[in-house]
């Protein structure tokens, strides 16, 4: 067996040195040798991808080139289509180059009969739009590959066994962040099912793991068996030889943000901590290192670190803003920035009304893909706008209509959440005819449902009233507007 047929099992084995060698062979790939790198390249992409991204795109586009010599047209396809997925994992991603590719590839095999290969690429394709968090797009190719598998499944490929289990696990993705939680369950109950029939470990059965943790934490029904899901991942894939470090980041936090919601803030930040420590081993300019700084800051907020979750938070929006500017994620560090800025260590209304304002302007850019927590999102930063702007209507009209169009999204949630924010839709439209004149009992009962309507009012303070807070920032600017309106 030639070295690079070893490959595999050379990694598996933590044998990075024999792994680089052969990436750097095949440069020289021949006639003889296309077949056993072209092998490597199919089989290992996933891993090399993962831990190496930058090494595994310079050795896809050399595969590439040497499929223009020795191999087919759809070898050129795949291998090209492999090379923008490697180029979605290496910090500083030029997103529409690496998306460009794996479309080329798409759109080239698509003009051949339906095989594993062109699903792969769907895949792919789908992989990356979650990544830049555009739900609705990723469940849209990610689907399209699950019809094309099932079109090819009397190909005879080592994929097609376990293909329909990951297109299972990933698909349920999407679905959990729009808030599809028994599609997405059903989906993943069907993979580990299929897992169990194999007589060998599926790779993907980690995720469906923390999928499941995913959906009963996001479900509220039991956040115990969140934790016992997220723990039989984590420790699965410790137990993995073949497991690239950077797997254990997404489990990591979601272990370490179970024990915080439990209070046990030491556990919590020691698993976070562990995660971060492996994301900034492999570069940190990337969305999970982003997350996981922003699962610091979280708990620094539980525990009244503010200064320390500004830190976090900082850092956390640097990197957003370099890899994926309209990811939800960015709305959502934003959001808890202005927060931030309204506890008494960092007051400073100026910051609270940039970050709201920066919450709209990331967020509105992707409203067909916007989950449902990232419309609960838009709808409190709004409405903390209009109580920035002091509830006057002259400024509230254009918030106002925001609240209006979303709340239609929410037809039938009964949520006392929702209901908080019906109530003040209503009460804020009562105040149209009454100009720019509100009454001090008005703004104190807009600010309370304001704050109940708000999650991250809720998990700044559990056993303080953050109203008065919000109430100091809204009279903040509101003095300065008299001072602007005198000069």
């Amino acid at each position: 067996m030639m070295e690079s047929q070893q490959t595999v099992v050379g990694y598996v084995a933590g044998d990075w040195p024999r792994l680089e060698r052969v990436l750097r062979q095949a440069i020289h790939c021949t006639r003889d040798t296309y077949p056993a790198f072209l092998q490597v390249a199919l089989a290992a992409d996933r891993l090399l991808v993962r831990c190496f991204p930058k090494e595994a795109k310079k050795f896809l586009e050399d595969m590439a080139h040497a499929a223009e010599m020795f191999g087919t047209s759809r070898d050129h396809a795949v291998l090209w289509g492999l090379t923008g997925n490697a180029m979605s994992q290496i910090e500083g991603t030029d997103w529409d180059e690496a998306l460009g590719r794996v479309r080329d590839s798409v759109s080239k095999l698509s003009e051949a009969e339906p095989c594993v290969h062109y699903a792969r690429m769907l895949f792919d394709l789908g992989l990356i739009h979650f990544r830049l968090g555009q739900h609705d797009e990723a469940y849209r190719y990610l689907s399209m590959a699950r019809n094309v598998s099932e079109e090819s499944a009397h190909v005879e490929d080592s994929q097609v066994v376990y293909f329909p289990i990951r297109l299972r696990c990933y698909l349920s993705m999407p679905l959990i962040f729009k808030g599809n939680l028994e599609e997405a369950k059903n989906l993943v109950e069907e993979a580990l099912e299929l897992c169990s029939q194999l007589t060998t470990y599926h790779p993907d059965r980690t995720t469906l793991l923390n999928n499941l943790g995913l959906i009963y934490e996001r479900s509220s029904d039991n956040q115990d068996l969140a934790l016992h899901y997220y723990r039989q991942s984590l420790q699965e894939r410790r137990g993995l030889p073949s497991m690239a470090p950077t797997d254990l980041v997404p489990t990591l936090v979601n272990v370490g943000m179970q024990y915080s919601r439990r209070g046990h803030y030491e556990k919590a930040m020691a698993h976070i901590q562990e995660a971060l420590k492996i994301r900034e081993q492999y570069g940190c300019l990337h969305y999970n290192t982003a997350l996981t700084q922003t699962s610091l800051a979280q708990v620094c907020i539980l525990r009244h670190d503010f200064q320390s979750a500004a830190g976090y938070l900082l850092k956390s929006r640097s990197i957003l803003t370099k890899c994926t500017p309209q990811h939800e994620l960015r709305g959502h560090v934003s959001l808890l920035l202005a927060h931030v800025y309204v506890t008494p260590p960092l007051y400073d209304a100026g910051q609270v009304s940039h970050y709201l304002q920066e919450v709209l302007e990331v967020l509105d850019v992707r409203q067909q893909s916007r989950s449902s927590s990232g419309t609960l999102m838009v709808l409190s930063c709004a409405e903390h706008c209009m109580q920035l702007g002091g509830w006057r209507w002259s400024e509230m009209d254009p918030y106002l209509k925001v609240v209006e169009q979303l709340l239609t999204q929410f037809k039938g949630d009964l949520s006392p959440q929702l209901k908080e924010h019906h109530a003040i839709f209503e009460k804020v439209k009562k105040l149209e005819g009454q100009g720019d004149t509100i009454r001090a009992e008005q703004l104190e009962e807009l600010t309370s449902h304001v704050v109940a309507a708000c999650h991250f009012c809720n998990i700044f303070y559990d056993d303080k009233d953050f109203r008065e807070l919000w109430r100091r920032v809204e009279m903040n600017i509101d003095d300065q507007s008299r001072v602007s309106d005198l000069t």
